[in-house]
């Protein structure tokens, strides 16, 4: 075997091994995680699907696009709070450009999400008819917990800024007596007597105080209130046994239409479709390894564009495979047909899947978040089929030539060859 052979089967081997290496280890990890090897999307795995419209600021003031942009942020930093793994939050740019839609796989109760989501945000104190502090910058976080006598009962944890601690504490020191009122949207959330000076930090206990309620208003409050009014447009939710028929479904389907594919370049071409067919096994590997690294989510397009993107690589194969019997037909030994079809052919891969690319880009840039996943999945499919396809397929088919070229010309067409 030649330097130059052993030293691509050393590259094959180790993109193998790093590519499942790679797998299997992000695969534990978000198992250990999420408890799932792959995150799965809202359309699989089932969810929660909420679209906002962020609505003009009261008043008569104009609603700009850097306020909308801050709503969004707002509400990604609620999804967060909310505990979400690989959430969507996203403007959509088309109409007006005002509308959110916010998507959340594995959540099943909708009417917190729609909560938590939709709310405003606006945290106001008042004693009687009289506000004595608002707004969340006086916040400095809120979180959930349990306290009480004996440490068992639901509470909800106010910490307020220094300023906010300041205005508390003169408040309180100078309303021993009166009823202190929390409102979070125009909705009670905490009214007591004051018995003493009050500091940074306010304890919201009661009988109506139940953990999951502390954590919503928690992941409000910690999220801020938003920039402008928002109302709700659409709120659905998807079923985890409709997306676990649609992974089964989809699973099938896949297996099913690689299995064909095989099945088709062996048919055809024999040896070099058996050899094409190993490095479209490679292919899936590296592209599944990619997944896993990036933290990609796998939704219904995503499996679409996986499944292009290997008709894709199957289509450089053929292009290649088919440059290699003009060669051969035109006189060339198997060697020598071998170096000129791919060299031929690599122009006519490159450029179309480049246009792809440019595509995929521009979906990318401008679609929402499953239009998003199709892209990227796409274009990872596109760079690890190129790979495969020039580097590992070549140099697979160049070892075993060069190994015994009268027992293997025959698979690429021409005259069979005499060893010299």
């Amino acid at each position: 075997m030649s330097r130059r052979n052993a030293l691509g089967l050393i590259l094959v081997a180790a993109v193998v091994l790093v590519a499942v290496g790679a797998s299997v280890y992000l695969g534990v990890q978000n198992d250990r995680r999420f408890g799932k090897p792959i995150n799965l999307g809202l359309d699989l795995q089932g969810g929660i699907n909420i679209v906002l419209e962020v609505l003009p600021p009261p008043g008569g003031e104009e609603l700009t696009d850097e306020m909308i942009d801050d709503v969004v942020e707002a509400v990604r930093r609620r999804v967060d709070e909310f505990g979400v793994a690989e959430p969507v939050v996203q403007r959509l740019m088309g109409g007006d450009g005002r509308r959110i839609v916010i998507e959340l796989p594995g959540i099943t109760d909708i009417d917190a999400a729609r909560e938590v989501m939709g709310s405003q945000g606006v945290l106001v104190f008042k004693i009687g008819d009289r506000v004595v502090m608002s707004g969340s910058d006086k916040l400095r976080t809120a979180a959930a917990g349990f306290g009480g006598d004996f440490g068992r009962e639901p509470v909800l944890n106010l910490t307020f800024s220094a300023e906010g601690g300041r205005i508390m504490r003169d408040v309180s020191k100078n309303n021993i007596g009166q009823v202190l009122t929390a409102y979070l949207d125009e909705m009670e959330i905490f009214n007591g007597v004051i018995r003493e000076q009050l500091g940074e930090r306010v304890v919201v206990s009661g009988p109506n105080v139940t953990i999951e309620w502390a954590k919503n208003k928690a992941a409000i409050l910690r999220g801020g209130t938003l920039p402008a009014p928002i109302a709700e447009r659409e709120s659905r939710s998807v079923s985890p046994v409709l997306g676990e028929r649609i992974v089964r479904m989809s699973v099938l389907a896949g297996i099913v239409g690689v299995s064909l594919v095989f099945i088709f370049m062996v048919l055809v071409y024999k040896l070099p479709g058996l050899v094409a067919d190993f490095a479209l096994v490679i292919y899936m590997l590296i592209v599944y390894a990619a997944f896993m690294s990036i933290g990609a989510v796998l939704s219904l397009p995503s499996i679409a564009g996986f499944v292009l993107s290997v008709g894709m690589a199957v289509d450089a194969n053929v292009i290649i495979f088919e440059r290699i019997k003009e060669e051969r037909k035109s006189g060339k030994r198997v060697r020598a047909a071998i170096d000129s079809g791919f060299r031929r052919a690599f122009t006519a891969i490159l450029d179309s899947n480049v246009t792809t690319l440019i595509v995929a880009a521009i979906l990318f840039w401008f679609g929402t978040g499953r239009v998003q996943g199709f892209a990227l999945t796409l274009s990872i499919g596109i760079l690890a089929s190129m790979f495969t396809a020039i580097t590992v397929t070549r140099i697979l088919l160049s070892v075993l030539v060069d190994r015994d070229p009268e027992r293997y010309a025959r698979f690429f067409g021409g005259e069979a060859e005499q060893r010299v």
